[in-house]
């Protein structure tokens, strides 16, 4: 369990919210699960998942029956640490559709407190961090991104024993926010990366673009055998 236990808001149940969702509950903070979507909502709150991952189901009901995991249908106004997990679809031009983010963005910014701190955890492409919250007005001193490298069947085991734990910051980052985010995962043995955010993003979509590399490389060999 952590040394200091953080309340949490996690914005999102897809497939990255609902996974940080649970393993940070299973961490042993107190978190809060949000969910706009009315079918998603209800799946959840009914007490099933809407995705098919290795030990999620089994996660989340432990979560929800220690009374650390609350789902929700809106952001609360008690002061927390919130992750935004929302959605960033590529679309046909290779481009990042940010509309998901600029919506959530808004609704914090418009209950964002002195003692709230920002976690993005949604992909980004470089510079889009930057310019989000430079369009929601949310102050960069308590804004930070924290890329996920969850593979698909994989995600539970991903999250609690990751490669690497990265989080970006900017440069008039606040020491103690910072040191925040970072205690989330005092129960993680895992290598930590403290770097701006603009070097987070590159880390996360070289990752992507990698791993995608492999697959490639992969069925080419496939191919020829």
């Amino acid at each position: 369990m952590p040394r200091e236990p953080r309340t949490l808001t996690v914005v999102g149940a897809g497939y990255v919210g609902l996974v940080s969702a649970v393993g940070l509950a299973g961490l042993g903070h107190s978190v809060r699960l949000v969910e706009t979507g009315a079918t998603r909502l209800g799946a959840l709150r009914a007490g099933r998942i809407p995705i098919h991952e290795a030990g999620l189901q089994d996660a989340f009901d432990a979560a929800v029956a220690a009374g650390r995991l609350e789902v929700a249908g809106e952001i609360g106004d008690e002061p927390a640490i919130l992750l935004v997990c929302v959605g960033t679809p590529i679309d046909d031009l290779g481009l990042s559709d940010l509309t998901q983010l600029d919506s959530a963005l808004d609704a914090i910014a418009s209950r964002f407190g002195p003692d709230d701190i920002l976690v993005i955890r949604s992909t980004l492409p470089v510079g889009g961090t930057r310019r989000s919250i430079e369009t929601s007005g949310l102050p960069t001193a308590r804004v930070f991104t924290n890329p996920e490298f969850l593979r698909q069947g994989t995600a539970v085991a991903d999250f609690a024993q990751p490669s690497r734990i990265v989080v970006g910051r900017f440069p008039d980052a606040d020491p103690e926010a910072l040191a925040a985010v970072m205690s989330l995962y005092d129960a993680i043995d895992a290598p930590r990366q403290v770097v701006d955010v603009e070097a987070a993003e590159i880390i996360k979509n070289g990752a992507n673009a990698f791993l995608a590399l492999k697959l490639s490389f992969t069925n080419e060999i496939a191919s020829l055998c």
